[in-house]
């Protein structure tokens, strides 16, 4: 995704998103150590993935919040939705065949938190309606309403085409990331602004040089 910059971030920001997070990461070590020697009653062994996971969104936040990047904190937004699923299944031994679609819904989630902070919305936007309707149809699918994987699997494929056909349609140039990233302007070269320079530069050799008549003379 996009990693678009919501304002500049001042010095003090960036030093302490830096510390938080180093706590932050600290912080997991300990509890690590905790339930090794059985201090604290949490499985660290058993739990270590979402674990993990929520060490990512915690850091992504805080750098997020900090360093005022949308980047980070979609990261850690994909991430918290990863341990939801992944503690459901260790915790409530729900298995991953029922929760599997909120793998799929967790960029779409990610994109809905980043979308309020955003400067380019409509990257977010297209991340909502393309991962949230593949989530919503496998969603079908892990509970039975839609029971042949290959039905399945072949309308995630058109849901996917026609995303990338709607996108190529809308764009003023036919290309579907049009709303990402600048286009080169036609008839214009990337490196017409060093020309100038350039023949500045081609003018002072050639007055350097003298010609060899004159030299002989």
């Amino acid at each position: 995704m996009a990693n678009k910059r919501m304002t500049t971030p001042t010095r003090s920001a960036n030093i302490a998103a830096s510390v938080v997070t180093s706590l932050i990461i600290v912080l997991m070590g300990v509890l690590m150590i905790l339930s090794a020697v059985e201090v604290i009653a949490i499985d660290i062994g058993k739990f270590w993935l979402p674990a993990l996971l929520i060490t990512v969104f915690l850091i992504g936040v805080v750098l997020g919040i900090c360093r005022r990047e949308t980047g980070f904190l979609w990261f850690g937004c994909v991430a918290l939705v990863c341990a939801i699923a992944v503690i459901a299944n260790l915790a409530a031994d729900v298995p991953y065949a029922r929760i599997y679609p909120l793998f799929i819904a967790a960029p779409a989630f990610a994109s809905l938190v980043a979308l309020f902070f955003a400067d380019n919305k409509k990257i977010h936007l297209q991340g909502i309606i393309l991962f949230g309707g593949l989530a919503a149809i496998f969603l079908l699918q892990s509970l039975g309403a839609i029971r042949n994987a290959l039905i399945v699997a072949g309308i995630a494929v058109v849901m996917v085409g026609l995303f990338f056909f709607v996108n190529v349609v809308t764009s003023r140039r036919g290309r579907w990331d049009d709303g990402d990233r600048p286009q080169r302007q036609r008839g214009k070269r990337w490196d017409d602004g060093d020309e100038p320079h350039r023949k500045k530069r081609a003018d002072d050799e050639s007055d350097s040089i003298e010609p060899k008549d004159e030299q002989d003379k």
